[in-house]
């Protein structure tokens, strides 16, 4: 591939590994701060503009959302490996053709899943997610169903998202975010006085369009290997199946998480109103200490699909504990801003009384609770070697494991043993260790090396 001023855009296979690591994922972690920022401007502006109830309807459809994304988010993830792999090895032509044939599949699951979820709408929420309230059920449809009609916007962007990142653009989603976000916010504050959660939703989608659109235009003009005229989108087999293969396993992963947090989001409704909004709270909060720890574990499944792409392999092993070093520096950090301010994060949301009293205490458990956070942070930067590696199919096992382990625990704590709802968040200490453990043993185990073979065809 030739190497033109607009596709030598980061190269992380030449200089210091931990300032590579380090750049290549501040824009990142900006980014999944704003992704954040602009989930949880809805539930602030319908906490205090609506009511605690259509807030618990907000934190319902969130958990949704998420099991909807995790396969777009998932199959891009894998086709982002592949990519990574063969813009490290300078394979120009077969980028192009992983481009093409992952857009027109991420294009047929969004459609596919966008229709489902307007067909089993009232199933999905009233027995899949057990709302048993019928003001926060009335809620979570309204809110759910205009969502779904938007699905497909956020799939495009996402599958964009994945490939820029893979190139070592991680800055161009950052803007696209900051960009999306900010016209969430004015939306939301307009719309939701005048229609209520149907505002929220219609500002999300309308947020969605406009970062999909704006995305495609950036990613056309910035590289030549994916200016791609629409005549020349076709599924090409062999890279199909590539794709597929590690689309797949990191569906099943992401989707491991989602559904888990659906499970465990049944367990919270079964609590009632006042505990799902706390908790809705509490996971926002969750989302944002985890933005840091999650950058860097993109950060570091890039730097490793594109060495091991170029065959540097003790550059991904130094990079890993560069890696490590910054996620416990950050967990440190993450943690202290929690502990001091808790009681304020809780009150942002309009929350009081025993939904404000449950929230603050999941946000202040991960501070004062140090290993419950230290865990993952060891967990994501791992997870990111491996996952760039190629060797999806491990990173899914140690999910699942993780979470069934979660949801096991919760499950028999409440029903066997008549546990509090201080469970839902204190199993999170088992999964986290876990994650951490089984991440750092196939690490140990060395199989990651050899599973950039079959991408590059070595």
């Amino acid at each position: 591939m030739e190497k033109t001023a607009k596709q030598s855009k980061f190269n992380m296979t030449e200089g210091i590994e931990w300032k590579l690591i380090l750049s290549f994922a501040i824009p990142i972690i900006l980014g999944n701060m704003l992704q954040q920022l602009y989930n949880t401007v809805d539930g602030i502006v319908v906490g205090n503009y609506v009511n605690s109830n259509a807030l618990a309807a907000i934190g319902t459809c969130s958990t949704l959302a998420r099991f909807f994304l995790c396969f777009s988010m998932g199959f891009s993830n894998g086709c982002g490996v592949i990519v990574s792999q063969l813009y490290g090895a300078r394979q120009d032509s077969e980028i192009r053709k992983a481009f093409t044939t992952g857009m027109i599949i991420a294009l047929g699951l969004g459609v596919l899943l966008s229709a489902f979820g307007l067909i089993c709408h009232g199933w999905i929420l009233s027995s899949l997610m057990n709302i048993k309230d019928p003001d926060v059920f009335a809620y979570a449809d309204t809110y759910f169903v205009i969502y779904c009609m938007g699905l497909i916007f956020t799939y495009i962007y996402n599958f964009i998202a994945y490939i820029l990142r893979a190139f070592g653009d991680s800055r161009a989603t950052l803007y696209f975010l900051a960009l999306t976000s900010i016209l969430n916010l004015v939306l939301d504050l307009l719309m939701v006085r005048w229609w209520g959660i149907a505002g929220a939703a219609i500002a999300t989608v309308i947020s969605q369009l406009v970062c999909a659109i704006v995305s495609y235009i950036y990613m056309t003009r910035r590289y030549d290997s994916l200016n791609i005229r629409f005549s020349e989108y076709r599924v090409d087999g062999p890279m199909a199946k590539k794709c597929v293969t590690l689309g797949i396993p990191a569906i099943l992963q992401i989707s491991s998480v989602s559904i888990g947090n659906i499970i465990m989001q049944r367990l919270v409704n079964s609590f009632g109103s006042t505990v799902m909004a706390g908790y809705t709270v509490g996971v926002k909060m969750e989302s944002y200490m985890h933005a840091p720890l999650q950058g860097i574990q993109q950060s570091m499944a890039t730097f490793t699909g594109q060495n091991v792409g170029a065959g540097k392999l003790d550059r991904v092993k130094r990079g890993l504990y560069r890696a490590l070093l910054i996620n416990m520096i950050a967990c440190a950090v993450v943690a202290l801003i929690c502990l001091i301010a808790g009681d304020a994060l809780g009150r942002m949301f309009g929350l009081e009384g025993e939904s404000l009293n449950f929230a603050v205490k999941m946000i202040r458990f991960y501070s004062y609770v140090a290993p419950t956070l230290f865990f993952f942070g060891a967990y994501f930067c791992c997870a990111g070697l491996i996952h760039g590696s190629g060797d999806v199919a491990y990173a899914t096992f140690v999910s699942l494991f993780a979470l069934a382990s979660r949801v096991v625990y919760s499950y028999v704590g409440v029903y066997a043993f008549s546990a509090s709802e201080a469970v839902l968040y204190h199993s999170t200490m088992l999964s986290n260790g876990l994650s951490m453990v089984l991440a750092w043993a196939g690490y140990f185990s060395g199989k990651w090396k050899d599973k950039s073979k079959k991408i590059l065809g070595r």
